[in-house]
């Protein structure tokens, strides 16, 4: 039995793998063809494959869901598995074989999200950042800080330790401003945070005080590893740095909860690949067992890109009218698994 299990598990792996490599070629080159009028082909080429370990999570659990269904149609297709059903292989230890294969990849993909992902996709950043003005940039646009008593707004942040276009509020009490700074620059130098060639306003009871400072140090400023995260996607950070940026928002008095459904998805993935194995089997030994595998490929894909969509809107829509992180992240999951179990309860009827 347990050369059994083997095969099995190594015929899943074999076809997610597979279908993991017909994703993430499309993915290549759809993002080549976008990138390679801006940059030039070896700029577009390097930046496609740096993102591609991102995009390799990101993936999986549809190349899961298209992997079990070609992986385990090949196998009813030529009545392998009902040779197996007609030894004495139960159900459940079909399950655990697929499960079991799914793990090995599991394993896999989270090695290379936590270990090469990130550092790839900040790099892909820098790059992309390079060819277009040297300056890392936010999605709105600029990056907000927060450390200290200092609110600090950076148009642009040409490295982890060195901002420019400057504008600096300081809060003292219950959010009252008591100075403005504009500076040219901050710069990370000798343990400290520095604003240069500053215009610093006070403001006290009737009065406005201004002058002009060479130099203003920033008390409390964050470390310079800090700015990697604030000025990165928080889906493009491991958990362990999701994690550290989490407490320095939640410390600083700042919305998480995009980081938290990040964090979220990143945890959850697993449980995510394993419904999606889960799902292949009633469609292959269900309703779908007698058609071509095209067809369950098809439907395969269609199930994926659906999901795919479902679980990016919903957990957008979960950050923007407030709803838990866990929620938003969790919840396409569940339907995974209840959609799964109904179909394999149908399928027993």
């Amino acid at each position: 039995m347990r050369r059994l299990d083997r095969y099995i598990a190594t015929t899943v792996i074999g076809s997610t793998l597979t279908a993991l490599a017909v994703l993430l070629a499309l993915y290549i080159f759809i993002t080549f063809v976008e990138e390679v009028g801006d940059e030039g082909a070896l700029h577009a080429l390097w930046y496609t494959l740096l993102t591609v370990p991102r995009w390799t999570g990101e993936l999986f659990p549809v190349a899961a869901l298209l992997g079990g269904l070609m992986g385990l149609g090949r196998l009813a297709g030529s009545s392998e598995l009902t040779v197996m059903r007609a030894a004495g292989m139960s159900m459940g230890r079909i399950t655990g074989a697929v499960f079991a294969g799914g793990l090995v990849l599991v394993v896999g993909v989270v090695a290379v999200g936590e270990g090469i992902a990130p550092r790839a996709s900040a790099e892909a950043q820098r790059l992309e950042a390079g060819g277009k003005g040297g300056a890392l940039r936010l999605p709105a646009g600029a990056v907000w800080l927060r450390a200290g008593e200092w609110v600090v707004h950076a148009d642009r942040v040409v490295d982890r330790d060195h901002l420019r276009e400057v504008t600096a509020f300081r809060y003292a009490g219950e959010g009252e401003i008591t100075a403005m700074a504009r500076a040219a620059a901050v710069r990370f130098e000798q343990d400290q945070w520095r604003f240069r060639e500053v215009a610093l306003t006070r403001f006290g009871g009737d009065r406005l005080e201004q002058e002009e400072r060479a130099t203003l140090v920033w008390e409390g400023g964050p470390d310079p590893a800090m700015m990697d995260m604030v000025t990165t996607e928080p889906r493009l950070l491991g958990i362990l740095d999701l994690r550290e940026y989490v407490d320095y928002l939640e410390a600083n008095g700042l919305n998480s909860d995009t980081a938290r459904l990040a964090l979220w998805r990143k945890l959850i993935s697993p449980l995510t690949t394993a419904g999606m194995l889960l799902l292949a089997l009633p469609f292959v030994l269900g309703s779908l067992r007698t058609v071509s595998v095209g067809t369950r490929v098809f439907v395969g894909t269609l199930a994926g890109i659906v999901f795919f969509l479902f679980n990016n809107s919903f957990g957008n829509l979960a950050v923007v009218y407030g709803l838990p992180p866990l929620l938003g992240a969790g919840f396409p999951t569940l339907v995974v698994f209840v959609v799964a179990a109904a179909m394999a309860w149908r399928m027993r009827r």
